[in-house]
């Protein structure tokens, strides 16, 4: 099933067909937070009208989260859909975050905030390798730490 609209709409049609068969009074989504991929159909499935009626809620979870939750678990291969298994169990579980909220209004914020962590990390990165470079042609001048601000 693709990760797009079609997509979305192809799995809310599967789901309205299982939960016609059975009496579910209200049905929770589990996904590993995993930067975008999750976000549209995060935000599609709770603003779904066909689904209102069972009060979906969108959990995203670390992934983190799932990685140790698995250690309790016989070792198991790694694949989607045996991921998606531990994901089921880990909401049947319980201890949840809280339901997935689109909030658009600091969408932007976020995404600024996160690139210029990038930025930063990679510019950290380029200069301590620069460093390591001149160090090799330049040993004492290196180590008296004539540029300012990297880490070390």
């Amino acid at each position: 099933m693709p990760n797009n609209l079609p997509g979305a709409g192809e799995l809310e049609n599967r789901l309205l067909a299982v939960l016609s068969t059975q009496l579910f009074e209200h049905v929770r989504f589990g996904m590993e937070a995993t930067q975008n991929y999750g976000f549209h159909l995060a935000e599609y499935l709770p603003s779904s009208d066909r689904l209102s009626a069972r009060r979906p809620l969108v959990y995203l979870i670390n992934a983190k989260y799932i990685k140790d939750f698995k250690k309790a678990f016989p070792e198991r291969d790694k694949t989607d859909l045996i991921d998606s298994q531990f994901i089921a169990e880990y909401l049947r579980f319980g201890k949840l975050p809280h339901p997935f909220e689109a909030n658009n209004r600091y969408l932007p914020l976020q995404r600024l905030v996160r690139y210029r962590y990038h930025l930063v990390k990679n510019t950290e990165r380029e200069t301590n390798f620069f460093l390591a470079n001149l160090f090799l042609k330049f040993p004492g001048w290196v180590q008296r730490r004539p540029i300012y601000g990297c880490s070390k």
